[in-house]
């Protein structure tokens, strides 16, 4: 039985997205939010989401790319909210939605995000690199 993998070095990345992408099957426009590590890759396992402006019903949809075909992987749903300000506090997600980390194998993986409908939202993702 191989041993198990142990992640080596902790990752934070942050990526705003803000062009809308309708498609459901993961293609259209959806930039990477999470680019895999060399084998033996990489692990994604939390997400925050803030909106940036105020937000229409929709939701952020996230896309695993192998750089051949995108696929569909889960998608987060976004209530309508007022612009943020000193009276409204943004729209917020914190956690992951899959329940168990997602694998990108190799550098060719990348985790993506798209907005349906263009609002603006800020991705911090938290993962890392196998050992």
């Amino acid at each position: 039985m191989a041993a198990p993998k142990a992640i080596q070095t902790i990752r934070i990345q942050s990526t705003l997205i803000e062009t809308a992408n309708t498609n459901w099957d993961g293609s259209g426009t959806a930039p990477d939010i999470f680019v895999g590590a060399a084998s033996p890759g990489s692990a994604v396992w939390w997400l925050d989401i803030v909106a940036v402006t105020s937000t229409s019903p929709g939701w952020v949809k996230l896309i695993i790319d192998d750089n051949v075909t995108p696929r569909f992987l889960t998608a987060i749903k976004v209530p309508a909210t007022s612009a943020p300000d000193a009276n409204n506090k943004p729209w917020e997600y914190h956690g992951w939605p899959l329940g168990v980390p997602v694998e990108l194998p190799t550098a060719s993986y990348s985790l993506q995000a798209a907005t349906q409908t263009g609002d603006d939202f800020v991705i911090t993702v938290r993962g890392g690199n196998y050992a």
